[in-house]
């Protein structure tokens, strides 16, 4: 089936039928005849008309948009059925250089697996290379009522092109590029619950296609996206325009997830839920240099542990809710970033880091020591104005030094009641010195007991905090 799909002639909409746009009149095709109904036929729409409309269902290998003017692909209760590929040299949606303005798919999308093929690729490519010429697909894209295989969105895209998926998406289990060019820019709109679709660019090499585009995820603050898995093994930039969730995230790519400028000071969100040991590689840039790039803040959550060893010079807060955000290098996160405490633990591990204010939404666990017991540092801007409420801060540490950790550059970094719910190594009675480092205030003769006490509870403290 799949020789049978390549090698199908293209047949051509000629808008013969005038007023009549339906997609079974043999008039609107080339010689007055119907492409195959069969998931066989590549069609072209580009040589007249401005409307073709699916008042049935239609079974095509691919399409080709490339109108010398506005065109739109409607439904009057009908859907694109496309036949999925097996590889990335079949098109399901092209649209090509010839288009001089945006063409839109407002027909609903529907893939049929239905094939003996190996992958379930729905392969989209843009090879328009002028940003105001969009390829704009609002038609909702699921697989097909009688399929029950998901499939794959494989995107092709080259510098200059914007595509945008504005329609639900259902039934994906990938995002991907493999083997092809992505360049210019994707946007994936609205609300998504897709915690089953994993994102992922290929490693660049032998067949596979350098990507130098962007993947934006929301446009606007309000609009929140879960997705599976992030990996990044090629260029591609992902743009965080809302409030975007991974699962999980792999890769070794020289590139960045970024912020975007939102409205009313509203600030991008990035989380990462994980429930596996996960690490962020020193080749990956949180934040950049471009207008609104830095507009992000970056959320830890689920039971498991992230390690952050590139570089994030994202604005936003760092706020950690559970499991363990973990820094794998010095000076991981901007200075002016404030780290709120929501029930989980960051953990300075041996290195130093300089921050924004300390912040508790719950209960905080600091812990500044690596797996062999050296003692890391850390540095906050004057928290005393934070409302920490009720909440404790717990730190652990083997050898806190005088210098181990600051608050601000005076005694009054802090409030009394802040203070009064900081413990080390389980013991309280802690105060700023006229520097801002946190200092035990014990009286003297109990020093030393105090010192024996609390190195005897780090041991214990970190153990459970790396469990």
């Amino acid at each position: 089936m799949a020789a049978l799909g390549i090698a199908s002639a293209q047949t051509t909409w000629d808008a013969g039928g005038a007023a009549d746009t339906n997609i079974n009149t043999a008039a609107n095709w080339n010689n007055d005849t119907l492409p195959a109904n069969l998931g066989t036929a590549q069609v072209s729409f580009g040589s007249a008309g401005s409307v073709a409309t699916f008042n049935v269902d239609y079974f095509l290998q691919g399409v080709t948009l490339n109108r010398g003017g506005v065109f739109e692909l409607n439904s009057s209760g009908g859907n694109l059925v496309l036949r999925s590929a097996n590889t990335s040299s079949v098109y399901g949606i092209t649209m090509s250089s010839g288009a001089t303005v945006t063409q839109t798919i407002n027909a609903p999308i529907r893939v049929s697996t239905n094939n003996a093929d190996a992958n379930k690729l729905l392969v989209v490519r843009n090879n328009n290379t002028t940003s105001t010429r969009m390829l704009d697909i609002n038609g909702d894209i699921r697989r097909s009522s009688d399929s029950s295989a998901d499939f794959q969105i494989r995107y092709e895209g080259v510098a200059g092109s914007v595509t945008r998926l504005d329609g639900a998406i259902s039934n994906v289990t990938n995002l991907q590029q493999t083997g092809n060019t992505w360049a210019g820019t994707l946007i994936v709109s609205g609300n998504r619950s897709l915690s089953n679709t994993n994102i992922s660019a290929a490693t660049t090499g032998s067949g596979v296609g350098a990507i130098t585009g962007s993947l934006v995820l929301g446009e606007a603050a309000t609009e929140v996206q879960s997705w599976g898995n992030l990996t990044l093994n090629n260029g591609l930039k992902v743009v965080v325009g809302g409030d975007v969730t991974f699962a999980g995230f792999a890769g070794a790519a020289t590139t960045s997830i970024v912020g975007a400028t939102q409205t009313g000071g509203a600030v991008s969100k990035l989380t990462f839920n994980v429930v596996s040991t996960t690490t962020i590689g020193s080749t990956i840039t949180l934040g950049g240099a471009g207008a609104g790039e830095n507009n992000l803040s970056l959320v830890k959550s689920g039971a498991s542990s992230l390690t952050l060893s590139g570089t994030g010079t994202y604005t936003g807060a760092t706020r950690v809710e559970a499991g363990t955000l973990r820094l794998g290098a010095a000076n991981r996160i901007a200075d002016t970033s404030t780290l709120v405490l929501a029930g989980g633990t960051f953990d300075v591990n041996g290195f130093s880091e300089t921050l924004g204010a300390l912040d508790l939404d719950a209960t905080g666990f600091l812990d500044l020591d690596d797996a062999a017991n050296v003692t890391g540092s850390i540095s906050f801007a004057n928290s005393s104005g934070s409302d920490w409420g009720s909440f404790g801060l717990s730190i652990t540490a083997s050898a806190l030094g005088a210098q181990g950790i600051r608050f601000g550059t005076d005694a009054f970094s802090l409030n009394a009641g802040q203070l009064a719910n900081i413990t080390v190594n389980g013991q309280g009675g802690w105060t700023l010195d006229t520097q801002g480092y946190l200092t035990a205030i014990p009286e003297p003769s109990s020093f030393a007991v105090l010192a024996g006490s609390a190195a005897l509870g780090a041991v214990a403290l970190r153990r459970r905090r790396r469990a």
